[in-house]
């Protein structure tokens, strides 16, 4: 694969290259133009003073032929200028990836709002302790959606990992098409323009989607809705060849004004019609470019997989109806302007037959819509998650292995008999969110052979926690379908569950110590359930709001719950005593550690994982060398 950042910096340059050659050339034509129009004027003039006396006909064929110059270079400026804005919103697309690979996150939504209750519930808190969403978060790195829909169904994605191999193994080709596909990736998200859209303008629609029919269900107001205007018409049509008619005005002027008052007797619904509509316009505009973006790349070179396929399926009756709802979202704001209003409404119950149009739309394409939009959601998030593959080159596709029926322990407290984990291997794991080049990258497994529970004791500083997400982040990515950030990676289906960032709660009253209590008993309510799924339980440091006497014993007494259920768990503690369950388990049990080096009186990490527990007492040393103690 190319190396991210050269690709973008080519495509920019080059991108620039073409921006300026078409800048230079609309500029030419714009001075090409205002001479045709300055010519136009001349031969205009000429043509009825006679000037040079070269006759009416000659100088009428040299106006006309200046009208058509004209029109040509108005209509092939616009082309111009329509294919410079094309190039620009790509020159856009590769300037901002180039800077979200050199670390430059900013200009891009973090998802900070899907961290509420609202949003996901309490049993997704992983979210926060992998940051998954918020600042310099996952979401931010794989965010590319240029829909609300996109980034809703991404954030799905990334806290509910798909529930079996075959589904997992099922969507490597869709990412690894995608992520080759870089054109049409780029032409996605060329296509979001220039106004960001929100998640109100997707309920607006949908909310008018679901809208009863009002008009189509009278057919009383539709017979109006056709005597008026015939009747108009007809009045127009004798009046003309009967000058004289008086009467027959002052019939039309009466249907006239009988016509504003039935539109006034509906204007509310029209109003609210066309208010909705017009919040998502924008929506109906970024939506037929996705649907031609998609239909242009299929043409190119034919989509392979499951998800591109549907979609191109789906994109010419939706790119047709879609194009026909703005047609007449245009319709209804030209009756809404005052012009329109005084000669369609008067007239014609103009906006009255735009809005039974809608309603006629809506009753054709509703059903079908909901699909379309399903459809291109999904698309739009499994762009973003090929973007990410693509532009981590480095990661490998994990090994996705199928979960075996844990045997039966008639001992065991906590259901022995669940699904669990026979695999998770992984060598040379790194955090995803680390430089490369920097990275310090460590092995972990866990199976019948080497043990399920490692316990990590080490010094602040050392790397535990960093740990500990590197290998929850690689997890869940390898769960949703993603390349993992390590040399090697294997595991069975698996869900993460965390304790690592418990905060407290002012509006449930809940204290830290409460809340990490019960979080910890979540995991252990889980693992209990019969059809509960492969677990992957990462704790870091719990027990903090207890003393070190009572966070031992209730350490060791939840680890020996994870013993019970044979479940794949990582512990990271300060309390190296918590290590003895090593010895009284030593096919289940294994110590590591992070230590803090000691060397001619400086203290430094190199965030190697190590067998045993750790020895060092880098705090004590910290203390002295900084003339605390």
């Amino acid at each position: 694969m190319p190396n991210p950042q050269e690709f973008y910096q080519t495509n920019i340059t080059s991108l620039s290259a073409q921006s300026e050659a078409l800048g230079e050339r609309i500029t030419s034509i714009s001075a090409a133009r205002f001479a045709a129009a300055v010519a136009i004027a001349f031969s205009g003039y000429a043509s009825i003073y006679g000037a040079w006396n070269l006759g009416f006909v000659v100088w009428v064929a040299c106006t006309s032929a200046s009208i058509l110059a004209f029109m040509a270079l108005v209509t092939f400026h616009a082309k111009l200028f329509k294919q410079k804005e094309g190039i620009d919103a790509l020159w856009k697309v590769n300037s901002e990836e180039l800077r979200a690979v050199e670390g430059d996150l900013a200009h891009i939504p973090h998802g900070a709002e899907f961290l509420s209750e609202e949003r996901f519930s309490r049993s997704r808190d992983y979210a926060l302790d992998l940051d998954i969403f918020g600042e310099a978060s996952l979401f931010q790195r794989v965010n590319r959606t240029v829909t609300p829909l996109g980034a809703e169904r991404l954030a799905q994605h990334l806290v509910t990992p798909l529930s079996s191999a075959e589904d997992i193994r099922h969507r490597h080709p869709v990412i690894a098409e995608l992520s080759r596909r870089t054109a049409f990736r780029q032409s996605w998200q060329a296509a979001q323009g220039r106004k960001a859209l929100s998640s109100e303008e997707m309920n607006a629609l949908y909310k008018w989607i679901g809208e009863k029919a009002y008009i189509s269900e009278r057919k009383w107001l539709q017979a109006v809705m056709f005597v008026l205007p015939v009747t108009v018409i007809l009045c127009l049509v004798w009046g003309f060849f009967q000058l004289q008619a008086s009467t027959i005005f002052e019939i039309f002027w009466l249907i006239y004004f009988v016509q504003f008052g039935v539109n006034g007797l509906f204007l509310r619904r029209i109003f609210r019609e066309a208010s909705i509509m017009q919040r998502i316009a924008p929506l109906l505009s970024v939506y037929v470019r996705l649907f031609k973006a998609m239909r242009l790349a299929n043409a190119e070179e034919t989509f392979t997989t499951s998800v591109p396929k549907r979609m191109v399926a789906y994109s010419e009756e939706a790119m047709t109806a879609i194009r026909t709802l703005a047609n007449l979202l245009r319709y209804l704001e030209f009756g809404n302007s005052l012009m329109g209003a005084l000669l369609l409404n008067g007239t014609l119950l103009w906006n009255l037959h735009c809005t039974l149009k809608m309603e006629k739309w809506r009753a054709r394409y509703g059903s079908s819509i909901s699909e379309w939009l399903d459809a291109l959601g999904e698309t739009d998030a499994l762009v973003s998650l090929a973007g990410y593959a693509f532009n981590n080159p480095n990661f490998v596709t994990p090994t996705i292995l199928e979960s075996e029926q844990a045997e039966s322990q008639q001992s065991s407290a906590l259901q022995p008999s669940v699904m669990q984990p026979s695999v998770l291997l992984a060598k040379g794991l790194a955090h995803p969110f680390l430089p490369a080049n920097t990275s310090i990258r460590n092995d972990i497994s866990f199976d019948d052979a080497s043990g399920r529970i490692v316990v990590i004791t080490g010094a602040n500083m050392a790397g535990k926690s960093t740990f500990l997400r590197a290998l929850g982040l690689n997890t869940v990515l390898a769960m949703i379908g993603l390349p993992v950030c390590a040399e090697e990676f294997e595991c069975s289906v698996v869900k993460v569950m965390t304790s690592m960032r418990t905060t407290d709660s002012l509006e449930r009253h809940e204290s830290y110590f409460f809340a990490e209590l019960q979080r910890l008993q979540m995991i252990v309510q889980h693992l209990k359930q019969p059809d509960s799924a492969p677990t992957l339980v990462l704790l870091d440091e719990i027990l903090r709001g207890t003393n070190s006497a009572d966070k031992k014993s209730g350490t060791i007494g939840l680890l020996r719950q994870f013993i019970q259920a044979n479940t794949p768990t990582v512990v990271a503690t300060h309390d190296t005593d918590v290590g003895v369950l090593e010895q009284e388990y030593p096919a289940t049990v294994r110590n590591y550690c992070f230590e803090g080096i000691i060397t001619d009186g400086e203290l430094s990490f190199d965030y190697t994982l190590r067998r045993g527990a750790a020895q060092n007492k880098n705090a004590t040393f910290l203390m002295q060398k900084m003339g605390i103690i």
